[in-house]
């Protein structure tokens, strides 16, 4: 796929906790497959995205914090951390009204960055909390400037044809 023009991809982790993604209804992948896949791509000159969700059902801060350090161990180009978001119009989101959980009907706010939800353990200042430890201890690290920035720096730079 490579030689085809394959140059990245976009993956949903989402969690490291097996049990919260089970709660949530996502089908958990091995931890030595993703590792696999993942070492494959950066091998090959694919780059990667991993997208992580806070907030999800049977989340708790450790296991968010868990997922945060598995986010680093996995190192991709691109590591985007959302609040989970309970869409209108699906099942979740049904889910959620029925039961009183949600905070806003306001869809300005359903943009994935806002906590919309009564979350069971987690406050909306802990998810936005959360969120921002994430970003920042994702990118301000030297594993993840050793390992991107200079690829970056050279295709933006010394061979920008």
């Amino acid at each position: 796929m490579y030689q085809a023009g394959l140059r990245h991809i976009n993956i949903g982790v989402e969690s490291a906790s097996h049990d919260v993604l089970k709660k949530s209804s996502r089908l958990p992948i091995e931890v030595a497959h993703q590792n696999k896949i993942i070492e494959f791509c950066h091998k090959n000159g694919i780059s990667i995205a991993a997208f992580y969700i806070i907030g999800m059902e049977g989340d708790t801060e450790k296991s968010v914090l868990r997922t945060i350090d598995y986010a680093k161990k996995l190192n991709t180009l691109v590591a985007q951390f959302t609040i989970s978001t309970p869409y209108p119009g699906t099942a979740f989101f049904e889910k959620l009204k029925s039961e009183g959980k949600i905070n806003t009907f306001d869809w300005e706010q359903y943009d994935g960055y806002s906590p919309v939800l009564k979350h069971e353990t987690l406050s909306a200042k802990k998810m936005l909390s959360l969120k921002e430890k994430a970003f920042v201890s994702y990118y301000f690290r030297p594993a993840y400037l050793l390992m991107h920035m200079p690829k970056y720096f050279f295709e933006k730079f010394l061979w920008p044809f």
